[in-house]
């Protein structure tokens, strides 16, 4: 197997003879002694053989050639390694050199160890990159592909068989009944599955009533009980979730008993996690929407008692008369400068103040108790939540205890918990006297109060509940072997065991590039330190617009006079000839009935009509009887997943990486650029939101491009989720062959807490500022000294909290980079509600010193900023092509499902990602004429894209037959009568 050991290594190494091999070689000359140290390296670096010779680099075989001395060519080089006697020989004895055995798919270790790992990795590559490091360990040869594969496959039944052996024997007698009596009969099939496999609504009180119930079906199933499923990878509980999905009740009837419940236990498993996650996602909106009507009301009022007041002059007179006069007579020196009628004015505008604010807080718990509270207390007596703060917990006990009273306090008795959960400003709106003159807790504004304080804790994961995903214990994020495993983690994540190490790297490029910017700072025309408002600004000259040049104009129109009009159908078809992408997509089903070239055309058809959102109908329309809509659904019901798109968009994307001409495209680019569109989409769904930018509902698209204009990666997001987030799991997850080594985003991708997990994921985070003008720079020392930039420093760094909290960092890092937790999970665990956090404050401070050294860079270096705009531009050039490609139904996704509206955003950047590649090889093979070569500047090599449509139809053929008649049989209005 081709490893990128074997790939990192020079010609010169691979060829080279060390003094203690060449006894090995001392009777092997030309042709023999050339196929024999072939052999002996490929081994020793990859602990396998390649299977066929003539798929090595050519410049490899080439520079052995060379360095042999020897007149051989290629094809005598290529004719040896069909003399399968001598070279199985070779192989022998290379493998008895160093120790290794033949593989040996029978092998117990190799059963014990597959059967252990199989659906722990997140994907096969994962799996397969883990088992040939066990077989290097181990001193087996790794055998080709086709073998590990079909290994693999192998092992996959035989874990399947054993999970499902596992399940059956949990499942109680009273489990079975349930499963066959009401969840699989043919009569409540349709009603029952159907309901559960529904996601979940907006958050009204039908859309909450409706996750209550489902919930309440799915608790009727002992689900905690095989808690082992969560060790299955997503991507194979998501394929067992399919076979669920596309079950009729005839075929789920055939199905053999262990099977049956099998799928329905993993299926019934996963819904409950998801379901009792969007509950807690209505919880927090309707808790949201308490804070949002009080700080509307909020806001009315003291717009009104700005508008009372008026001018504020008469106030700011009477503060200067205190401070000049202390001593006058009020009639003296008061009333000539401010009337007594303004002073009685603002003493009845204060009292019509406290009035209003009382009548206000008695309006928002009004509109709580008769819109929102008996949906929240619904909802919270469904969960079961769990928290170290003993407090917290009881005062959620006392709310339940008391929801269904109707006293409007507390009872004296009752311990109300106060100390530590409600501050002293709330306590003011919490307290009231009674007609016995006793202080007592208004019950509806605690509830309030405490309601409020359980939505900061959710996020910040001070609270969880049992059986969920998204908001589950915290420890269950984090790596539970990180202390055994210390430092193996560490140098995972690339990081000194020690803090002081890591502190020293990061002090020395903050001094690096403070000083390369105070020293360059004199002669930088294009940054200067002004005066705003009487504190420092820095001000940027504006970058010097750069127009796309003509040569890159005349490229395309080249490309459409050569080639014409191409349909877009006809771009992802032959993506597919050349890639066979579809062979990504597997059934559903336990195998294919239909023939595979069949298969293939519907499932081209599918992601055409979901890419553009023509509709799989209209798209069955327009084949003219080739295909129906019926078809087509079926083909998208069993073929059509996330996580089958996201390997078919890797293939293109890799094979984009490989046919690209370094001559033409330049070297690799391991830079990408991340933003996002909004997409208008139906609203009955918990991703939809009002988005506050752009002024309509909707959801996000975020993108990762790289600089050449290969999308790598794409993510559905809320309006209103953060950017930073996105930002940082696109990075995680993303698995094409480009390496991430710098990501531009916009003023929304960043923050402090982004720039320290992107130094702890080690790439760059390269962000353009809107606003630049108030930003700091941090010193790494008390006594760092500098000339020219002072105005814009701040404080020193504090080294010793990051030090103090090095390890939880790095835990948290490594959290991430293992998938065990999110980087949304992350970023709202550290919000700036959760401050006092001393992981968080840890992370502030280092997020503060690589910012620092980012800004320095980016005010030093005007290449650096045209870079990074320049990067921004392909990106929105990407979003750009959006409306071309996803014309159908005004661009809307017309779907509340969240996995089809994924699905569709996946056919979009599969479409978008086939058109890059067929640019691709189009302007590499007009490009390959002296003509056009010749005209290429430096500059025109720069500005070279793959993502234009000048010269493709994404509609399809339209064909005008004047012969052909609409059948109408025309009834005259007398007729009619």
């Amino acid at each position: 197997m081709l490893t990128q050991e074997f790939l990192d290594i020079e010609p010169n190494d691979f060829w080279q003879v060390l003094p203690h091999e060449k006894r090995l070689l001392q009777k092997k000359r030309g042709l023999s002694r050339l196929a024999y140290l072939l052999l002996f390296r490929w081994f020793e670096k990859t602990a396998s053989y390649p299977k066929d010779i003539k798929t090595l680099p050519f410049d490899l075989i080439e520079k052995g050639i060379v360095l042999s001395k020897e007149i051989i060519s290629h094809e005598k080089l290529f004719a040896f390694f069909g003399q399968e006697r001598i070279i199985n020989r070779y192989k022998q004895e290379i493998r008895a050199y160093f120790g290794f055995n033949n593989f040996d798919k029978e092998c117990p270790l190799l059963h014990e160890f597959l059967i252990t790992n199989i659906f722990k990795e997140k994907n096969d590559e994962a799996l397969k990159f883990k088992l040939c490091a066990y077989l290097k360990a181990m001193k087996v040869e790794i055998p080709f592909e086709a073998i590990l594969l079909d290994v693999i496959k192998n092992a996959k039944t035989d874990k399947e068989q054993q999970i499902f052996s596992q399940i059956e024997r949990l499942l109680s007698d009273k489990d079975k009944n349930y499963i066959d009596d009401y969840l699989l009969t043919s009569d409540d099939f349709d009603g029952v599955c159907q309901f559960l496999r529904q996601d979940s609504s907006d958050s009204s009180k039908k859309g909450v009533a409706n996750e209550i119930k489902r919930l309440e079906i799915l608790n009727q199933l002992s689900v905690t009980s095989f808690g082992f499923i969560s060790d299955i990878n997503i991507k194979q509980r998501n394929i067992y979730k399919r076979r669920f999905y596309t079950d009729t009740p005839e075929r789920t009837k055939r199905r053999t008993d262990i099977s049956r419940y099998s799928l329905a236990i993993i299926f019934c498993i996963q819904r409950h996690q998801e379901a009792i996650d969007s509950l807690i996602d209505h919880l927090l909106y309707f808790i949201h929407q308490i804070k949002k009507t009080a700080d509307k009301k909020q806001e009315k009022l003291n717009k009104e008692i700005g508008q009372r007041l008026g001018d504020l002059d008469s106030l700011y007179s009477l503060a200067e008369i205190n401070r000049d006069f202390p001593q006058g007579i009020i009639e003296q020196v008061v009333y000539p400068s401010v009337s007594q009628e303004t002073i009685e004015h603002i003493i009845k505008t204060r009292d019509f103040a406290r009035q209003i604010k009382k009548k206000v807080r008695e309006s928002v718990i009004k509109r709580y108790s008769n819109s929102y509270r008996y949906t929240i207390f619904n909802i919270i007596n469904c969960l079961k939540f769990h928290s170290n703060n003993t407090a917290f917990l009881e005062a959620l006990t006392l709310i339940k205890r008391y929801q269904k009273s109707k006293l409007k306090y507390y009872p004296i008795e009752a311990e109300v918990p106060i100390d530590g959960l409600i501050s002293k400003q709330q306590q003011k709106e919490i307290y009231e006297r009674d007609e016995l003159n006793n202080s007592r807790v208004l019950r509806k504004n605690y509830e309030c109060a405490i309601f409020k304080l359980l939505r900061l804790k959710l996020k910040h994961k001070e609270v969880w509940v049992s059986g969920a995903f998204k908001y589950r214990d915290p420890v269950d994020d984090l790596p539970k072997d990180f202390d055994e495993k210390r430092e193996e983690y560490f140098a995972l994540m690339d990081a000194p065991l020690l803090a002081k190490d890591f502190i020293d790297k990061i002090k020395d490029e903050m001094s690096k590039n403070i000083r390369q910017l105070d020293n360059g700072y004199p002669k930088n025309e294009l940054v200067n330190i002004v005066k705003k408002k009487g504190k420092p600004w820095i001000m940027l000259t504006p970058l010097v617009k750069v127009d796309e040049p003509k040569f890159i104009q005349r490229l395309k129109e080249a490309v459409l006079a050569k080639w014409g009009v191409i349909d877009l159908l006809d771009i992802l078809k032959e993506v597919d000839l050349r890639e066979n992408f579809t062979d990504c997509f597997s059934t559903a089903g336990n195998r294919e009935i239909l023939d595979r070239e069949t298969i293939r055309k519907r499932l081209l058809l599918c992601n055409f009509a979901i890419g553009t959102n023509a509709g799989l109908k209209r798209t069955a329309g327009a084949s003219k009887g080739a295909v129906t809509f019926e078809e087509l659904r079926h083909i998208k019901n069993f073929f059509l997943n996330k996580d089958d798109l996201r390997e078919a968009i890797n293939t293109i994307v890799n094979a984009i990486f490989r046919i690209r001409n370094p001559q033409i495209w330049r070297s690799v680019s391991t830079a990408c650029a991340a933003d996002s569109k909004q997409f208008g989409c139906f609203t009955k769904n918990l991703l939809t939101e009002w988005s506050p930018r752009h002024h309509s509902s909707g959801v996000m698209i975020y993108w990762h491009v790289s600089d050449q204009y290969i999308c790598v990666y794409s993510q559905m997001k809320t309006c209103t989720s953060s950017e930073v987030a996105s930002m940082l799991q696109g990075i995680m997850d993303q698995e094409t062959e480009m390496e991430i080594e710098s990501q531009y985003v916009d003023s929304h991708g960043q923050s402090e807490l982004g720039f320290a997990l992107s130094y702890l994921e080690q790439f760059d985070l390269l962000p353009r500022y809107k606003t630049i003008g108030n930003q700091k720079l941090y010193l790494p020392e008390d006594d760092f000294q500098i000339k020219n930039i002072k105005e814009i420093t701040t404080r020193t760094i504090n080294w010793e909290l990051i030090e103090e909290q090095y390890n939880e960092m790095i835990k948290h890092g490594v959290a991430l980079k293992l998938g065990t937790a999110t980087a949304e999970t992350i970023i709202r665990k550290f919000a700036r509600s959760n401050y006092q956090h001393p992981t968080f404050k840890a992370f502030m401070e280092l997020g503060k010193a690589v910012k620092t050294t980012f800004l320095c860079r980016y005010l030093h270096s005007v290449e650096l900023r045209q870079q990074i705009n320049a990067g921004l531009n392909v990106v929105e050039n990407w979003n750009g092509a959006n409306d071309f490609v996803y014309y159908g139904k005004s661009g809307e996704i017309t779907s509340n499902s969240r996995d089809d509206q994924e699905i569709s955003m996946l056919c979009l950047h599969l479409l978008q990602t086939s058109i890059s590649y067929i640019n691709t090889l189009l302007i590499e093979e007009l490009l390959h004429d002296e003509y056009w070569i010749g005209l290429l500047g430096e500059d025109d090599y720069r500005a070279l894209t793959a993502l234009f449509y000048l010269h493709i139809n994404p509609y399809g053929s339209f064909e005008v037959d004047l012969t052909k008649r609409l059948i109408i049989k025309l009834i005259s209005a007398g007729a009619m009568a």
